[in-house]
């Protein structure tokens, strides 16, 4: 994540949005943190581990719809070869992360 109030903020607004869309989610994950907290009235930080279906969420969140569209990237100092395609070294360029979680051919989210 980028760091900023900002991008937290549209992150959380944007899993609120999917978990209303997609009821099926939300219940699982309520069961999660009901599991894990119970009838507690202070959270444990060591609790937060036990929220796997949680940072599954917050990472699909992610991959979907990333904080950032751009990545920027270097490639290494030496000539790399990747899928038969020659890197040169030490070159700058970048690449759209919007692109690499959808599929190629229709656009469509996996």
């Amino acid at each position: 994540l980028i760091a900023g109030m900002e991008t937290t903020a549209i992150t959380m607004s944007i899993m609120v949005w999917h978990l209303i869309k997609h009821p099926h989610v939300y219940e699982k994950l309520k069961d999660e943190v009901n599991t894990v907290f119970g009838d507690k009235e202070e959270l444990d930080y060591d609790d937060l581990n036990k929220l796997v279906y949680l940072e599954q969420c917050f990472k699909e969140v992610l991959r979907i719809h990333p904080p950032s569209q751009i990545s920027f990237r270097k490639t290494p100092d030496t000539e790399q070869v990747v899928d038969d395609i020659l890197l040169p070294p030490k070159v700058e360029f970048s690449s759209p992360l919007r692109g690499s979680s959808t599929r190629r051919k229709t656009g469509r989210i996996p």
